[in-house]
């Protein structure tokens, strides 16, 4: 029985950490994103990305913890996402178009890595570090096409009909440029990680 305990402790400890981390990323990128892209952005190109983020970061963070965790991403992105809804989407949290675009945000891009992993045969972690990283990419794309086509359904209603290509290929746009943003920060993490690693070894490597 203590072992169960424990053992339940272990997962659920695990699962916080993983929530904190993942939260607390999607956030970051929702203040960078409305805090200061979108201030730049509106005064550099007033007409061009109006209410499109033209760097929109999480749609590259959502990616990548969809990518690693699969629809629990869902779960773990879920405090960062509604505090930033509430603070920064002029979307009322609980309407039933909110309530939508959510699922269809966050779910989607689970979705597309599943089924990609499907039609990979030993899954993506069979992958190697570049195939991995084209995985990623291309599951971004599809997810942002898809997320970008389902959204607009969704609010048709209230977006004129002689922009709405427009409109999704700004928004399409915006998804990838914040995806290779986040990717291209990742890479440089990884990279300054390997070179301490490195360092540290030759450090502590015997003379002689």
């Amino acid at each position: 029985m203590k072992n169960i305990v424990e053992t339940i402790k272990t997962d659920l400890d695990d699962h916080l950490a993983k929530m904190a981390l993942h939260s607390s990323a999607v956030f970051i990128a929702y203040c960078l994103s409305w805090l200061v892209i979108s201030p730049v952005q509106n005064h550099l190109l007033p007409n061009l990305f109006t209410l499109i983020s033209l760097f929109y970061l999480p749609f590259g963070i959502k990616i990548i913890s969809a990518f690693f965790e699969g629809y629990k991403s869902m779960i773990y992105l879920a405090p960062g996402v509604l505090i930033s809804f509430a603070l920064f989407v002029e979307m009322p949290l609980g309407a039933m178009k909110t309530n939508m675009t959510l699922l269809i945000s966050y779910g989607a891009a689970p979705t597309v890595f599943i089924l990609l992993d499907w039609l990979k045969a030993d899954g993506a972690h069979g992958l190697s570090a570049s195939q991995a990283w084209r995985t990623l990419v291309l599951g971004g794309a599809i997810s942002s096409v898809l997320i970008s086509f389902l959204i607009h359904g969704v609010w048709h209603d209230t977006i004129d009909p002689n922009v709405m290509f427009s409109s999704m290929l700004r928004f399409i746009i915006g998804d990838m440029l914040g995806l290779a943003v986040v990717l291209s920060v990742l890479m440089g993490v990884f990279r300054l990680r390997s070179k301490r690693s490195r360092y540290r070894a030759n450090e502590h490597r015997p003379e002689g």
